[in-house]
């Protein structure tokens, strides 16, 4: 998709992701790829099934001890 953003393609199933440094770039990053992403599908006659979508967000939270 870009720089930021990886996609993997197994069977019927995709994978993306997306990384930052900070929150808001990250929120603005997946917006903008999952928007590049369903454009890709229509292209392709994919369907993006909604209800199977889900979103997880990892963080590493590091602190003083």
């Amino acid at each position: 998709m870009d720089k930021l953003s990886l996609t993997i393609l197994y069977a019927n199933d995709t994978n993306i992701i997306v990384t930052s440094t900070n929150y808001k770039d990250l929120q603005k990053e997946v917006n903008l790829t999952l928007q590049l992403i369903s454009e890709l599908f229509q292209i392709n006659w994919l369907v993006l099934n909604k209800n199977k979508t889900s979103v997880f967000y990892f963080s590493l939270v590091i602190t003083d001890s």
